[in-house]
């Protein structure tokens, strides 16, 4: 029976010693977050923007969403979020669904008002998200892009809107040998 206690005692206090580590981890990480936001320009088919981790950080990505507008007869062709992590360069692309349509001259009228623009000045509407784990290593770029099917605007070009969240935690130094 003694011996019992002992294993018993042990055990609690392991557990113990478990949750504080875990508590302490927790704590070690810095919530995170980058918007990118460009409008797109005639001529252009891709947009991007970039921002550097710190150096002796570690960025963890949990969360990619994104909003897009691009003319009606235009797709988007790629969304994605670049890094290094482990020194190896990676893309990853999102599928951005299309949502629907707008018309800023019309949906943003009051009622009884008149269009003031041209006709066929709809955008394209794409939004969406997801739930991802991606690493970047410290002081590594991370890149956010967006690639529309054509470099027209015909009237409005649109905007584009990619933001990232998650959180950075110290990197650890390399390990040496067995």
């Amino acid at each position: 029976m003694g011996t019992t206690a002992k294993i018993l005692g042990i055990a609690m206090v392991a557990l113990v010693g478990g949750n504080a580590s875990a508590d302490q981890k927790h704590w070690e990480r810095e919530p995170f977050q980058f918007t990118a936001r460009a409008d797109w320009e005639e001529g252009s088919r891709s947009m991007s923007e970039s921002f550097q981790v710190p150096s002796g950080k570690r960025l963890v990505i949990e969360h990619v969403s994104a909003s897009i507008e691009v003319p009606l007869e235009q797709e988007i062709i790629g969304t994605l979020v670049a890094t290094v992590a482990g020194g190896e360069r990676a893309h990853h692309y999102f599928f951005i669904p299309r949502a629907g349509t707008f018309d800023p001259d019309v949906d943003n009228l009051s009622p009884g008002d008149e269009r003031t623009g041209p006709e066929g000045n709809e955008l394209s509407i794409y939004v969406g998200s997801a739930h991802v784990k991606l690493y970047a290593d410290p002081g590594t770029a991370v890149d956010l892009g967006v690639v529309r099917s054509d470099w027209l605007c015909p009237f409005t070009c649109g905007a584009a809107i990619v933001v990232v969240s998650g959180y950075l935690m110290d990197a650890r130094p390399p390990r040496r040998g067995p």
